[in-house]
């Protein structure tokens, strides 16, 4: 054979080239693109393209990679180890080395044990076809549209889930300060591209010998080994003061940090003046949820079933699946639960295997890697693998038990499962538990209480809307066709994560971000009674139009984009965009006070996104039960302070005359939501009313 021959073989193909291109195309469209929103189309498009360039060759370079990046922001990147609670006694560095070093031999460990094989979901993506996927992500961007750009809301927890954005955030800018690090981390992804693409050049021939493989995968993990070293050395690139910072030592270990790292990411190649500290917009913080959503579909669609079905049935499946009450919701607030959902979804589709394969046969699969990948995207999804993984041992040690085939290497094949799967999430909540962070307080009481019962059952039915229907169709049918180890495992996620919330304080039972933990039981059900239509195509397109249409209607998110208050959650969305925006053509270097507002997290996150660092004070609240006197109390309180404007809210409609004047201050405009209503009241005899919106 010529060299020229030789050559053209270990060329890739003109179509895998073109696709190349256009990847790198979508990732400069995601970049170099004004808008915000459009970004999300590259986005999402962009992940399909990879799935189709990464070739068979190459995948276990990118699930080392993927499995690199995971153990690096929780554990590496974010400074777990320069926590006050794991410094040795006497020590004067803000961050250990001994505690680093442990971490990193740790994650050497774990990643050698669990990047084997790819998942087969990566091909089965790829197989897609491009106007599906186009067509998907264009549907969920329209659906998502509204309220996608809306305010932080008052009240619930995203601004808590945003503070762990917030400090990978920061810490990022810390990094980017350093131009060896980042040139060495740039090495070292060129590098692993190098060796993907050469692993893919390599192709399978008979001559091929395990010695090549194994040094080809001796390399890999070489590669891996490199890049834990490298994260392992951020910590000492942040300053002292960042890493003694109060709001830094309570964020590091609140939440597992691969999350928030990717959605910082995601934030710092999509905004246009990156390093300034000015946020590009909330729908571009909120990318993951949206993401997740996305995979969500994607998951569903790539099933042999649908894949070959007709698209129009495929989109609408996928677009029901998002309407559900509870992901419709979700889908556009940053809330960590949410990404869980289409791993889990993969590990119970997948339960036969889960409970029953031998770990070799385990390794690699897509249960494997979903498995995996839990616990580092949220703690809550560490109990539900901790969950499945019981559920496993005894399946799998009556198994053994029955054929008689325990022995030492059937126990460690196992324990190496139970390392990967459970052996990171085990250390963070260790390390949560002795850093401080707020622990798990159980209420047993609940057990004999039927109100919360009540409460409980009440909020499962109300969120996950008329997806009930095929989901009881789908049990009946794998019932029908002894499918019972896939019940199981749904079985032992839904009810052993209703079991653990259920114990929760009680005002927090029901509630719809705890709820989504049950989610992909419901879902894989569902979607097998779904799936046993597709044969006939008039009525699987009748059912699914019925119940995209019901969960449409039962949405608690109307036609104008605005949330209601629901799913046992206290947030209430207000105008603060149109408020503040109002006010600063009126005086651009106002003082503002606002009012009966607990905490000022909402409003103020939307004056760093409008880029106005206005002089704020949040007055305190005088008598919560009270509205009318918590406004006269401020209003003085405020022309004391000599403020130039004063925001109050509202629970629903202001109870107070259309002229209200009070202490120098006269009603200007009131700003109506759906949650309730901002009134702005402005200093002066000069204010002049306007009439309300």
């Amino acid at each position: 054979m010529s060299t020229s021959s030789v050559a053209k073989a270990n060329q890739p193909p003109p179509t895998e080239r073109s696709t190349g291109w256009w990847l790198a195309a979508a990732v400069a469209a995601y970049v170099f693109w004004p808008g915000s929103v459009p970004k999300f189309f590259f986005l999402g498009v962009g992940l399909w393209l990879a799935c189709r360039v990464v070739r068979a060759q190459a995948r276990p370079v990118a699930c080392a990679g993927f499995a690199t990046a995971l153990f690096a922001t929780t554990f590496l990147l974010t400074p777990v180890c320069a926590s006050r609670a794991l410094r040795l006694p006497g020590a004067t560095e803000a961050a250990s080395p001994l505690v680093q070093l442990a971490l990193l031999v740790f994650g050497g460990l774990w990643v050698r044990a669990a990047a084997v094989g790819a998942p087969p979901l990566l091909a089965r993506v790829a197989a897609l076809r491009g106007r599906v996927v186009c067509l998907w992500t264009l549907l969920l961007m329209g659906v998502c549209f509204l309220p996608w750009m809306a305010d932080i809301a008052y009240g619930g927890d995203e601004h808590y889930h945003l503070k762990a954005l917030v400090v990978s955030h920061l810490l990022d800018l810390e990094l980017l300060g350093h131009g060896w690090f980042i040139a060495l981390g740039l090495a070292w992804l060129g590098a692993g591209i190098w060796l993907a693409t050469r692993r893919a050049s390599d192709e399978p021939s008979p001559s091929s010998s395990p010695e090549g493989n194994r040094l080809r995968l001796r390399a890999v993990g070489i590669w891996a080994a490199v890049g834990l070293a490298l994260a392992a050395c951020a910590p000492w690139l942040y300053p002292a003061a960042v890493l003694e910072d109060a709001f830094n030592q309570d964020r590091m270990l609140r939440y597992p940090g691969s999350q928030p790292w990717l959605s910082a990411w995601l934030w710092e190649f999509a905004r246009d003046n990156a390093g300034s500290g000015v946020l590009f917009g909330f729908e571009v913080l909120r990318f993951s949820s949206v993401f997740a959503v996305f995979v969500l579909g994607l998951v569903f669609v790539q099933e042999s079933r649908w894949r070959t079905a007709a698209p129009v049935l495929s989109l609408l499946g996928a677009l029901a699946v998002a309407m559900v009450p509870t992901v419709h919701y979700h889908s556009t607030l940053l809330y960590l639960e949410l990404a869980l959902i289409p791993l889990l979804v993969l590990l119970v589709r997948d339960g036969r295997r889960w409970l029953l394969a031998s770990p070799a046969r385990l390794a690699g699969t897509n249960a494997w890697w979903a498995a995996l990948a839990v616990g580092f995207l949220k703690d809550t999804g560490i109990i539900a693998v901790g969950l499945l993984w019981l559920a496993r041992a005894v399946v799998r040690g009556a198994f053994l038990t029955r054929r008689g085939e325990w022995s030492f290497a059937a126990l460690l094949a196992e324990a190496r499962v139970a390392f990967v799967t459970l052996g990171p999430g085990v250390l963070y909540l260790l390390l949560r538990a002795m850093h401080g962070s707020r622990p798990y307080q159980p209420h047993l009481e609940n057990f004999l209480a039927t109100e919360v019962w009540a409460q409980a059952t009440r909020g499962v039915l109300e969120q996950f809307g008329f997806l009930w229907l095929p989901a009881l169709a789908g049990a009946w049918l794998l019932m029908r066709r002894r499918a019972c180890w896939q019940l199981i495992v749904a079985g032992v996620l839904f009810g052993g994560m209703w079991l653990f919330h259920l114990v929760e304080e009680p005002r927090w039972v029901g509630l719809a971000r705890f709820n989504l933990l049950l989610l992909p039981a419901v879902l894989v059900l569902a979607w097998e009674g779904l799936g046993a239509l597709l044969h006939r195509r008039t009525v699987a397109l009748v059912a699914l139009l019925l119940l995209l249409g019901g969960n449409a209607w039962l949405s608690p998110v109307d036609r104008a984009g605005q949330r209601a208050i629901w799913g046992g959650s206290g947030e209430r969305w207000y105008d603060y965009t149109d408020c503040l925006e109002h006010l600063r053509k009126l005086k651009p270097d106002a003082r503002l006070a606002i009012a009966n507002l607990s905490h000022s997290y909402g409003i103020g996150m939307t004056l760093q996104r409008l880029d106005w660092w206005a002089d704020l004070a949040n007055l305190p609240v005088a008598d919560p039960a009270d509205a009318p006197a918590t406004l006269r109390a401020a209003l003085e309180m405020a022309a004391r302070g000599n403020f130039d404007f004063v925001i109050f809210r509202w629970d629903g409609t202001p109870p107070i005359a259309a002229d209200h004047r009070h202490a120098g201050y006269v009603r200007l405009r009131d700003f109506p939501s759906r949650g309730g209503t901002l009134t702005a009241f402005a200093r002066g005899p000069g204010a002049t009313p306007l009439p309300a919106r």
